[in-house]
């Protein structure tokens, strides 16, 4: 049981999860019932005590990290690194469109987990990438809101992802990735905008 259980919600983080089955983590649960369990709430115990859901988003972010830290980390000019920025959490965040809603959910229960994952913390105070902001701003802008701001541009598509499917007709898989991608180029103007002060 726990294999065919590990294999479900690794499927439920994919991108070839279609539009349909993502409804929500109570749907996720109920496909997973099985004879083993009397009901959903015998299943939902199970997986909130054996933490292994916790243990995929614990992997999911453990990949996604190192990954951005690694930009913001590195020598390009800062115009640049906000690009490639804004360009690979986007495309992260499309392979698994599904995994801010559920990291916001559980940093609600359990926040201090996130904060002992490898990376995590220090995605979100990097020296370089501050030092640059504030050199580049003589020192006018305060390098944790710009920062605060662009992620939260970036990744609100996301966590709003069922209202603006209905409110936008974003109907398919393809329309969402378009409207996301669309706003790459948005984000980085706005993000270098702030940085000049206009923001």
């Amino acid at each position: 049981m726990p294999e065919k259980i590990q294999k479900k919600k690794r499927h439920y983080f994919s991108e070839d999860f279609n539009v349909k089955e993502r409804s929500g983590l109570k749907s996720v649960l109920e496909d997973m019932l099985s004879k083993d369990f009397k009901d959903i709430s015998e299943l939902e115990d199970y997986l909130r005590q054996s933490s292994e859901l916790g243990e995929i988003i614990e992997e999911e972010m453990e990949s996604f990290a190192p990954k951005v830290r690694g930009i913001l980390e590195g020598s390009a000019p800062l115009s640049e690194k906000i690009e490639q920025f804004v360009d690979t959490y986007t495309h992260l965040l499309l392979k698994t469109p599904d995994l801010p809603i559920f990291v916001v959910s559980e940093m609600r229960m359990e926040a201090g987990r996130f904060l002992t994952l490898s990376g995590f913390r220090e995605m979100y105070r990097s020296e370089t990438f501050f030092q640059q902001v504030t050199e580049a701003s003589q020192e006018k802008v305060d390098p944790r809101q710009l920062y605060t701001s662009m992620v939260s541009l970036l990744v609100y598509p996301f966590v709003m992802q069922p209202v603006l499917r209905s409110v936008y007709d974003l109907t398919t898989e393809e329309d969402f990735r378009q409207f996301v991608e669309k706003r790459k180029p948005m984000i980085v103007d706005a993000t270098l905008s702030m940085l000049r002060g206009e923001g």
